[in-house]
């Protein structure tokens, strides 16, 4: 692990293969798990355990407790599940205690309950109490911005190529249009490719603008989702946590973000050229226009 002085400037740390790369949460230490080879836990940002950011430590360090603040910065990678689904993979370089302005408020620890029920909701770590159980107290820890409060430190900075892209699917299998999703590629190896969410009224907008080999900067949040990948023998469903980085704007990339051009984006640069010609034959042969939606064909992992 590095210390906090060598990790108190991004140029320091802030690149992996080349492309900017970095990532900042901060929140409760959940599920700690610690063996020889590194250790595991989750950030808990909200009163939703469930939420809790996957954390992995690679190298020898010194863990803090369960339920203790911690603070971390890291990398960012993505790895594809045997299900298909892409995830994020966050890995530490560095661990540290939180400021009070990193940690969240009262309104935002609560804005995240579960259902009643729900394994989070059983969860007995309640490092706030709960003002709403009081209208007089309720009033003034939620004055003003009742609704989100102070979040925790969460920030995810990229930079990379488009390695595919599409709008989500529903469950019924419907577009979202709501919702555009990208593969980010860092790496020769297109599995290792970062999920990224795109939501907000523009996504159609940013469908039209994109294309593979595209070099892009992201500047979002490290987020859980859940869902079903599959089914069990005893026909139960298989319910599965897919971290990812969500985002409302995607911005062109500088060379301060991409300080090196890797030799195999000519290979990914050859194949939107030969996707692109696929397309306009297919297009000049069916003699209709093709769906911005189904521009590129979508890869099942960007459902």
């Amino acid at each position: 692990m590095r210390s906090r002085m060598d990790s108190s400037t991004e140029a320091g740390y802030g690149y992996v293969a080349g492309c900017l790369n970095t990532g900042y949460i901060a929140g409760f230490l959940r599920r700690r798990q610690v063996s020889a080879k590194g250790a595991t836990f989750a950030v808990q940002q909200s009163n939703n355990v469930e939420h809790g950011l996957p954390v992995e430590v690679t190298e020898r360090a010194s863990i803090p407790p369960e339920r203790d603040p911690i603070k971390v910065i890291g990398h960012f990678y993505g790895e594809r599940l045997p299900s298909g689904e892409r995830i994020a993979k966050f890995k530490a370089i560095t661990l540290d205690r939180p400021s009070l302005r990193e940690m969240p408020n009262h309104a935002a620890w609560f804005n995240d309950s579960a259902p009643e029920g729900t394994e989070a909701a059983a969860d007995d770590f309640q490092p706030f109490f709960d003002p709403s159980d009081d209208e007089e107290v309720s009033s003034i820890f939620y004055k003003g911005d009742k609704k989100r409060g102070r979040p925790c430190l969460n920030v995810a900075r990229l930079a990379g190529f488009i390695d595919a892209y599409g709008f989500a699917r529903r469950a019924d299998g419907s577009l979202n249009r709501s919702c555009l999703v990208i593969a980010l590629r860092q790496t020769k190896n297109a599995d290792e490719a970062i999920p990224i969410r795109l939501y907000g009224r523009f996504t159609e907008a940013f469908m039209k603008n994109i294309s593979v080999a595209k070099p892009v900067f992201v500047e979002g949040f490290y987020r859980v989702r859940f869902a079903v990948t599959g089914t069990k023998e005893d026909g139960s469903e298989i319910r599965e946590a897919l971290p990812y980085i969500w985002c409302n704007n995607i911005k062109v990339a500088t060379p301060r973000e991409i300080v090196v051009q890797p030799d195999w984006w000519r290979e990914l640069l050859a194949k939107r050229m030969a996707d692109m010609k696929a397309r306009a034959d297919e297009a000049a042969a069916a003699v209709q226009a093709v769906d911005p939606a189904k521009d590129i064909p979508v890869d099942p992992s960007l459902a």
